[in-house]
């Protein structure tokens, strides 16, 4: 019986959440599907994509702009149509795969064949307020079903997208299932290291993490160290390490890394202090590692991964986030207990295997209805 095939449209080849997420995905998926793959920007995870599915960019189905151009156009030049004939028309996919809202450009700019369409939301919040401005109607009007990646996501997408709350399902974001050994704790350390990670954009809460980190010095002095993963962008790293200097913080910089995890197993805990941020895998890397996490309610999805593992404070309220960060450092068989929790919870409800079996499950059904298998 043949594959069924699918199209993955994701908005880049980035090492950031939702691309890494897909191909995880993707990858379960090599035996019982035949993909193909188009990339919104390039990146490192185009190679990986490679080594089971034919790939492009989103650029590569368009003839370049005239080098010489007195007046460059506003829109992409013509479509290469022999290319796309090729790579997507031959193809004669069964189900587009549209992952995350970003990647609603290649839907809006690229004459894609008939076949059922599924959306996967890693968004909430104003991205989602963003592309319903940039592809009106089309949230609504294009997936046959939508994923979202936490409950929070899936209630900011339906307050803000009409769609039919009967299409839109809930699963999980994941990471591979792997069980390190946990994060030994030692009962006479002096000193502790609190991480953080993620793109110094406004969304990941750098100033946030700051004024925390600042507020727990103060009550635990030089006993406590700080960490930030992901430094990358130089304009917006620049103000993030000026905000350090102004609070007096002296905070290690790490450039984005492939192997983030080298330093997470570091970490004393790990702080999220994103404003928005639907279900941040960051946090399952950490969980599964044993480290505590910590984060805000009302940020998104970071409270129903911790769940009772870790510190989930209310308001973003800097003090009590502070304070209850300095007990749990100050309590070697309290995190020692933590970390365990989280690895068990990450293992049982938040592994790539599992998750991405609930997603083939929506697959089937989609394909059953078109009398595809």
């Amino acid at each position: 019986m043949a594959k069924p095939r699918i199209l993955i449209l994701t908005h880049e080849y980035s090492l950031t959440g939702a691309p890494k997420l897909i191909l995880d995905i993707a990858r379960t998926w090599q035996e019982k599907a035949e993909m193909r793959v188009i990339g919104g920007r390039p990146g490192p995870l185009r190679a990986e994509f490679n080594a089971f599915a034919k790939t492009a960019e989103f650029s590569e189905f368009f003839h370049p702009e005239p080098k010489y151009a007195v007046f460059k156009p506003v829109t992409r030049s013509g479509l290469r149509q022999a290319f796309f004939d090729d790579f997507v028309t031959s193809f004669k996919p069964d189900l587009i795969y549209c992952n995350s809202l970003s990647s609603l450009e290649m839907v809006a700019k690229l004459p894609l064949p008939a076949a059922k369409r599924l959306l996967h939301v890693h968004e909430m919040g104003l991205s989602v307020e963003l592309a319903q401005k940039e592809f009106p109607g089309l949230i609504s009007s294009w997936p046959d079903h939508v994923i979202t990646v936490s409950d929070a996501a899936r209630d900011s997408l339906l307050e803000r997208a009409p769609l039919d709350p009967a299409i839109v399902s809930r699963i999980f974001a994941s990471i591979p299932a792997h069980k390190p050994a946990a994060k030994p704790m030692n009962p006479d350390e002096k000193t502790f290291l609190v991480g953080g990670s993620g793109q110094t954009n406004w969304r990941k809460g750098c100033e946030l993490w700051l004024m925390v980190a600042a507020a727990l010095r103060e009550r635990l002095g030089d006993t406590v160290r700080f960490e930030w993963v992901g430094i990358g962008d130089a304009h917006s790293d620049k103000q993030f390490k000026i905000m350090a200097q102004t609070l007096g913080l002296e905070v290690s910089f790490v450039q984005a890394t492939s192997k983030p995890l080298d330093y997470y197993k570091n970490f004393d805990i790990f702080l999220l202090s994103s404003w928005m941020d639907p279900c941040p895998l960051v946090v399952l890397e950490c969980m599964q590692l044993g480290i505590p996490c910590a984060g805000f309610a009302g940020s998104g999805g970071a409270g129903e991964e911790i769940g009772d593992t870790g510190i989930v404070v209310q308001n973003f309220d800097i003090e009590e986030m502070a304070s209850r960060l300095a007990d749990l450092l100050q309590n070697p068989a309290e995190r020692q207990r933590f970390g365990e929790m989280a690895q068990a919870r990450v293992q049982a409800e938040f592994n790539t295997e599992n998750q991405a079996g609930k997603i083939w499950q929506v697959v089937e059904s989609m394909l059953d209805a078109r009398n595809v298998k």
